[in-house]
């Protein structure tokens, strides 16, 4: 997928196959995960404004399918990348071995491709933000969301009381299935 123009729907198109520069993985993406960054990415929003044409994406679950000199990454590892900027959103993606987690096979793709950024997110928020300690009374609104959700867990696992907002009964259900 591809953002050709800000503002507008992205469009499937075909992109010349990337070439490996050295410490670099070709990843085949199994899932992608769709962050409100990316969608502010592609209506020319976020914070770090990419270069027409892209294709948004900041994190994917996958298979490396190549690799070009790396130490720690290998041909058949199942992994888990961040990327700097885009490049999520394909059926192939490069990136830098150090962007690669390796996942078990316990965790299946879907499960893990969206994790990575709702939780760092939620993180900086509560811990570098927030400066959260254990004890505290710790509110999170949009509770239901993915980063929501990831901040009241992350509250939650560090000892403290956590409020959680959400807006309707639909939200509250579906947030107590994960409380």
């Amino acid at each position: 997928m591809v953002c050709v123009e800000y503002g507008h729907p992205l469009i499937l198109q075909e992109k010349k196959r990337q070439e490996l520069n050295k410490g670099e993985v070709r990843i085949r993406t199994r899932y992608a995960g769709i962050n409100y960054a990316d969608s502010l990415a592609w209506i020319g929003k976020y914070q770090e404004k990419a270069k027409l044409p892209f294709s948004p994406g900041l994190e994917v679950s996958g298979e490396i399918i190549e690799c070009n000199g790396c130490k720690n990454r290998h041909v058949g590892d199942r992994v888990y990348c961040i990327f700097s900027s885009s490049g999520g959103y394909s059926e192939e993606c490069v990136v830098d071995e150090s962007r690669c987690f390796v996942i078990p096979d316990s965790i299946p793709f879907e499960v893990i491709s969206s994790l990575g950024i709702n939780f760092c997110t939620a993180s900086l928020g509560l811990n570098v933000v927030g400066n959260m300690k254990k004890g505290d009374l710790v509110t999170i609104t949009g509770a239901a969301g993915g980063t929501g959700l990831a901040a009241s867990e992350l509250s939650i696992m560090t000892g403290n009381e956590t409020v959680c907002i959400v807006r309707g009964t639909a939200q509250k259900e579906y947030l107590t299935t994960f409380m």
